[in-house]
């Protein structure tokens, strides 16, 4: 079913421009946290190294496909891609020609079309490169306000479009071979982490933010909302996303900015659609020492379990996904190991393999920790 932006208006099934409504559904008590180690909370975890002769930069991402893997480097210019785990290529065109970028803001693989897509603030559209040549191979023309891309479990992507003043999004599908566009929905630019995107079964989920937070699940039939939660008096201010909503600039500065609001909860990062209707997630504290995440997982009818800590006992660093799994999480680890061991703390079984793998590595290059949460 297409729909213009004109008539989504009336049928939006997100947070509409200008109309906030009071935060409805659950509410996420900080309080019913449970503390708990890595080595306590993850299940069948398997430590991967990533092999290649090539130095890697510091890596703070990663897409999983299959057998196929995309890491990316601290400074958002460049994609290493390998297969099983072995580098192959990486993607490093950095430039204002043809096929060129200046940073990588967003990027997806269509692995049965073997197409990657970058989305650039330099670069008005969407770029493609074929693999695993990374061969430059068109731009599905768009607008210069881009900000995000995914692949649709059709084919299609999905693209988030800004207006001219960046303040109200559009998620937008386009067909990559017609290039026909249909809007799908609208919402408040701040509400939507850039990298949101995540893929979960047959769907890409989306996480908004602030009042109220919602999951929303994009598949073949469209989206729909999958959790509308919120984190109570522990989240951004009502009154402050009110101001955001009405155009007010230094409200949405602040909205955005985790520093304005120390000590609020905020987040639906790495999500991911289980069985039985579930839905799981992870949140932060803003301000809060980097790292320290809270896995969040509500059934199909309604009970809510929480989990913070997670440290991994032996090493100064604690557990954070990196990426959605078919079957959990991977979490990146750059070495050397002496870097990451805490002297202070008796080492763990968890600890004591990625300690194990780093070690084993060339130009410490990073190793993957693909991991599974328990059910409490």
């Amino acid at each position: 079913m297409k729909l213009s932006r004109i008539c989504l208006m009336t049928m939006i099934l997100c947070s509409c421009v200008g109309k906030v409504d009071t935060p409805s559904g659950l509410v996420i008590d900080e309080k019913s946290a449970v503390c708990l180690s890595a080595d306590d909370i993850v299940s069948d975890f398997m430590i991967v190294p990533l092999k290649g002769d090539e130095p890697l930069d510091e890596i703070i991402g990663m897409s999983c496909y299959g057998d196929e893997q995309f890491v990316e480097n601290l400074v958002s210019d460049r994609l290493y891609y390998f297969r099983n785990h072995e580098y192959v290529n990486c993607l490093h065109s950095v430039g204002r020609g043809p096929g060129e970028y200046l940073n990588i803001n967003s990027y997806s693989y269509d692995p049965q079309q073997k197409i990657l897509y970058v989305v650039s603030d330099n670069v008005r559209g969407v770029l493609r490169y074929s693999i695993p040549s990374m061969e430059y191979i068109g731009t599905i023309p768009g607008s210069g306000q881009l900000s995000a891309v995914c692949v649709l479990p059709s084919g299609k992507l999905g693209v988030i479009d800004r207006s001219p003043d960046l303040r109200i999004s559009y998620f937008t599908c386009v067909d990559p071979v017609s290039l026909e566009v249909d809007t799908l929905m609208t919402f408040d630019s701040f509400r939507f982490q850039d990298r949101g995107f995540y893929r979960s079964g047959d769907a890409i989920l989306m996480g908004f933010d602030w009042v109220p937070s919602e999951i929303v699940a994009i598949t073949q039939d469209g989206p729909r909302t999958l959790l509308d939660y919120s984190f109570g008096k522990e989240g951004i201010p009502l009154e402050l996303y009110e101001e955001a909503s009405k155009g007010n600039f230094l409200a949405a500065v602040q909205v955005s900015d985790a520093k304005h609001y120390e000590g609020k909860l905020f987040g639906s990062f790495q999500a991911r659609a289980e069985e039985k209707g579930a839905v799981t997630f992870w949140y932060t504290k803003n301000n809060d020492e980097m790292g320290r995440l809270r896995f969040c997982r509500v059934t199909g009818n309604g009970k809510i379990s929480i989990v913070k800590d997670m440290s991994i006992a032996g090493l100064n660093i604690r557990l954070k996904p990196f990426a959605v799994t078919e079957d959990g999480y991977a979490m990146i680890v750059n070495g050397p190991s002496d870097l990451l061991i805490d002297p202070d703390t008796p080492m763990g079984n968890l600890a004591g393999k990625i300690v194990k793998a780093v070690d084993s590595q060339k130009n410490d290059n990073p190793v993957v920790v693909y991991f599974s949460m328990k059910k409490l």
